[in-house]
């Protein structure tokens, strides 16, 4: 009798683990149902091919000043990236002469493939980046804007974006596995004996394995990247001293803006001054070397 409950809550605990390890891995197919002539009239449906075949949808907005930003969107996010403010922010950055591409992340909106929380999604940017190269834009002359798991697929990326301008990282996790347990026990009311085994269905059950996902490390990898770091600092996804853990792994001429009031990924959409007045002279800086 002992044997079979012992059996009965073996089979409960894993069951709920993959079931939960699929919803932290979930993809998000939607349709687009944000127009491209929200940020510019002119503009070209692009295709770009994702790792371990993936296929990436997004739009392409053509610019005057001969430079390129890719704007790489956080979890649950279409390529206009509403919670953001996406598409303002694109709107700008394209009014000051700066070409753009917008994409659907792997699993989200129109691009396939599977969602990796940022393993196979920054081998993805790489893949976008070089798209922009052969649209004959310089790598010095591009720069990246991600957040939340935009961010962190940037930083993972870190080290093959070498040549890349300019990296703007808003809101990123230093090491991901403490970032999914909180999600999990504190947004989500999951107990926390179940995050072990849903670590553990993610890794043999969906091949990810939470354990490579530490962006500080690759931060380490590229002692003479400057980075802009950005974060609010009433972030409850992820908290404010990831980000200066960050800061203290990177180049010391990086630089962390906080932003006071807000949470998550809230830094352009409730403080767009403050905002414009660090990130849009960064960029102007680093692109301009």
């Amino acid at each position: 009798m002992i044997l079979v409950i012992v059996l009965i809550i073996v089979v409960i605990y894993t069951a709920f683990s993959v079931y939960l390890a699929s919803r932290v891995l979930a993809s998000y197919p939607q349709k687009i149902n944000v127009s491209a002539d929200l940020v510019a009239p002119t503009h070209e449906d692009i295709t770009v091919n994702g790792a371990q075949g993936a296929v990436l949808k997004g739009w392409f907005f053509p610019g005057t000043n001969g430079k390129l930003i890719i704007l790489v969107t956080g979890i649950k996010q279409i390529r206009a990236n509403v919670d953001y403010f996406g598409v303002d922010l694109a709107r700008e950055l394209n009014a000051q002469g700066y070409a753009l591409i917008m994409y659907d992340s792997r699993g989200h909106g129109e691009s396939t493939g599977n969602v990796t929380q940022g393993l196979l999604e920054s081998q993805d940017v790489v893949a976008v980046a070089n798209f922009a190269k052969q649209k004959g834009f310089l790598g010095k002359d591009i720069g990246i804007i991600g957040d939340s798991m935009g961010a962190i697929s940037i930083l993972m990326a870190a080290d093959k974006l070498q040549d890349i301008g300019a990296l703007v990282i808003d809101s990123s996790a230093a090491r991901m596995k403490p970032i999914i347990a909180n999600v999990l026990i504190q947004q989500n009311g999951v107990w926390p004996i179940f995050v072990p085994g849903t670590f553990m269905a993610m890794k043999y059950i969906y091949h990810v394995d939470v354990n490579q996902i530490n962006p500080i490390d690759h931060v380490a990898m590229v002692p003479n990247r400057v980075f802009l770091f950005l974060q609010s600092n009433g972030d409850t996804t992820i908290p404010v001293n990831d980000a200066r853990a960050l800061l203290a792994k990177a180049n010391p001429q990086s630089k962390l803006e906080i932003f006071y009031g807000g949470n998550h990924i809230e830094t352009y959409k409730l403080h767009p001054e403050q905002y414009r007045k660090v990130v849009f002279p960064f960029l102007q800086q680093q692109l301009n070397k």
